[in-house]
């Protein structure tokens, strides 16, 4: 014990190099498990979070495409086991008229996306 506090008494860089990656090395763990625990881990802030599922269409090339309108109306009508459908899709609105645009980010939905939420819109 006493022959490694000398020799790291001696070596004040390695000492400083070593508790730098230590810090570095565990500041970033715990910042990645903090993100991935918001977005991953955590439920939704929604009734029954568990049963909200998004669904994608697969393109003929194999990757992953929002649904179509005609795919969503029919699985919409064809579907016996989902208990309800909604389809969003996020859009940016551009507000102009006295002084310069303005551009927000919105959604548009179908009106059954509060009921598959459970959740009432704010008024």
């Amino acid at each position: 014990m006493t022959q490694t506090l000398r020799t790291l008494r001696r070596e004040p860089g390695f000492v400083f190099v070593a508790l730098l990656t230590l810090g570095l090395g565990i500041g970033a763990n715990a910042g990645i498990f903090s993100i991935i625990k918001a977005v991953v881990l955590d439920p939704l802030p929604y009734e029954s979070s568990e049963r909200i599922a998004v669904l994608w269409e697969v393109n003929p090339e194999g990757s992953l495409e929002r649904v179509s309108i005609p795919t969503f109306l029919d699985w919409k009508t064809e579907s016996r086991t989902l208990e309800a459908l909604a389809a969003y899709r996020q859009v940016d609105f551009t507000f102009s008229g006295a002084g310069d645009p303005l551009s927000l980010a919105g959604v548009r939905a179908t009106p059954e996306l509060f009921a598959v939420l459970k959740a009432r819109p704010a008024s």
